[in-house]
């Protein structure tokens, strides 16, 4: 049985469904280290239970207000006391991800990252590329990444191929795709479009604000009464971007504020189109949440997700992010679509979905550290014995 050490800042309903999907392999004895209780970027539904042993090292706070010479000092008391075969960080950025992995390495053990970060995400100077290729390939044995951006990101940044596995990014597809009761009685009657994201700038809500109001007014101007618009989330644009709803002046925009995990699945259920207009989004785990629901999506051609989730045409439609007229058509031809179309189209959004996981996911995963410790050992993984 191998004992794998996983650090993650805060267990959200997302890691909990993937690190039970790793703990019913039966493979290894899983320990989760979490920081603190609590994010106050991403107020996470709790979660508890699970088939996995979970540590939390400040449960009444909350990360942002912690010094990390302290974390680091906590962790690494705890990493001691349980020497696992395998540790895990979630990135490496934090001083007690780097410490933890430095020590896996003088123990010899085995040290991996996850990684979701791709290179059109967004521009970096070039020490910083240097500084990451040199901590990848130091500090660790190997990496599981999300998709194929970041895969290729990674061999960019001078990681060996037999170094990165893609393990994906996953949700309880299930969550999403049992049918849900009507409880949300802002949503609108008939088909919306639906957004749900944080109210930050790389989300580009105001662009898709703006490409709302010129397909309402137009749609209007035909005779043809346009869908709503449902925004879902909260942040730091949250003045800004109801202020720029109050512009709409054909249609309507719907406010239903931050919903917890549990509340999600209506929405994209009774949605008729989902939509992410991200500048800047490694992943985008809410085109999975959607797809899961049976929802067609349109994904802007920044999220990291775009090359491995979508086929144009077949489940939803790539945009990009800059181009409005682009986005307005898109929105039009979706509204056109027979209910039966937009159904058939959520449906093969779901055939898709269905091999992202979190048990393919888990099954990845135990693969990237069978690997790890044959490379390491020179013992045979069972994972090559299949």
């Amino acid at each position: 049985m191998t004992r794998i050490f996983w650090i993650v800042t805060s267990i959200g309903p997302y890691h909990h469904a993937r690190f039970n999907a790793l703990a019913k392999i039966g493979r290894s004895d899983l320990v989760v280290a979490e920081i603190a209780a609590r994010l106050g970027k991403y107020p996470w539904t709790r979660v508890e239970g699970g088939g996995y042993t979970r540590k939390t090292l400040f449960p009444e706070a909350t990360l942002e207000s912690l010094q990390p010479a302290l974390v680091a000092s906590r962790l690494m008391r705890l990493l001691i006391q349980t020497r696992p075969d395998v540790c895990v960080v979630t990135g490496y950025s934090n001083l007690w991800d780097k410490a933890a992995a430095i020590q896996t390495r003088i123990w010899g053990k085995i040290s991996l990252t996850t990684f979701v970060t791709t290179e059109p995400d967004r521009p970096r100077p070039g020490w910083k590329e240097t500084l990451k290729s040199l901590l990848l390939r130091s500090f660790f044995d190997g990496v599981s990444c999300t998709g194929s951006r970041s895969r290729d990101y990674l061999l960019k940044l001078g990681v060996r191929r037999d170094r990165i596995k893609v393990c994906g990014n996953v949700v309880d597809n299930d969550h999403f795709a049992v049918p849900r009761e009507r409880r949300n009685l802002s949503l609108p009657d008939g088909p919306f479009f639906a957004a749900v994201a944080r109210f930050s700038p790389e989300k580009n809500l105001l662009a898709l604000l703006d490409a709302y109001a010129s397909y309402a007014a137009r749609g209007a101007g035909r005779g043809n009464a346009p869908w709503p618009l449902v925004v879902c989330g909260s942040g730091p644009l949250d003045a800004v971007i109801r202020a720029r709803a109050d512009r709409v002046a054909t249609g309507r925009v719907v406010f239903p504020g931050f919903l917890g995990y549990d509340e999600l699945p209506e929405v994209y259920q009774r949605a008729g189109c989902f939509v992410l207009p991200s500048i800047s989004e490694p992943w985008g785990l809410a085109v999975n949440e959607a797809m899961a629901a049976g929802t067609p999506v349109l994904v802007s051609d920044r999220c990291g997700c775009a090359p491995d989730l979508m086929r144009s045409g077949e489940n939803g439609f790539i945009f990009s992010p800059m181009n409005v007229k682009e986005l307005i058509g898109l929105m039009e031809e979706i509204t056109a679509m027979s209910a039966v179309g937009r159904i058939e189209m959520g449906r093969r959004g779901q055939k898709i979905i269905a091999s992202f996981t979190p048990v393919v996911w888990a099954q990845n995963f135990i693969d990237l550290v069978d690997h790890c410790t044959e490379r390491r050992t020179g013992a045979k993984s069972p994972s090559a014995s299949r």
